[in-house]
């Protein structure tokens, strides 16, 4: 009966051990108010809770009739991958205005652990286009990884909702 309950422990132990964490991805505010055609307001791709992050790829999804990205220097690249002294270099950046989507990879390098935490990964500034149809921005296909490239668990929380 001792072994058994030893056994028990051990492995729920184990499975405890590694169940982990999950890093959110998400985006910040969740909720835009617009007005006018032409009116811009940005947004904020926030990474929390996570450890020793060495990269990251997402994709943003929009529907262009309401919204497009109009410049390159319009997406961002946030702090915090760059904030415990590691090289930061972008992979890609994508805009297709045509079909509403960004693509972003972004990778650190260098011998200082990656950050943890929470930080912003990328700022993206959209210009309204002056239809006032409730649309939404969607992030998606969100990869983590740490400095070694071991990929991270990662859930997505909160899309951003654009209202008139």
């Amino acid at each position: 009966m001792k072994k058994l309950l030893n056994c028990i422990v051990f492995i729920s132990f184990f499975i405890l051990s590694q169940s982990g964490y999950a890093a959110t991805v998400r985006i910040n505010p969740e909720s835009i108010a617009v007005k006018k055609a032409g009116d811009t307001f940005r947004v904020d791709v926030l990474a929390e809770e996570t450890e020793n992050l060495g990269a990251v790829q997402f994709n943003i999804s929009y529907d262009p009739a309401v919204v497009i990205i109009e410049h390159d220097n319009n997406v961002v690249l946030g702090d915090f991958l760059k904030s415990t002294g590691r090289t930061v270099s972008q992979l890609v950046n994508e805009i297709d205005n045509t079909s509403g989507k960004l693509n972003i990879a972004i990778f650190s390098f260098g011998k200082t652990e990656g950050p943890s935490g929470i930080g912003v990964l990328a700022s993206i500034t959209f210009t309204f286009t002056g239809q006032n149809d409730p649309a939404q921005i969607i992030l998606d296909k969100v990869k983590l990884t740490d400095i070694y490239g071991s990929v991270l668990s990662v859930k997505t929380a909160g899309n951003a909702e654009i209202t008139d």
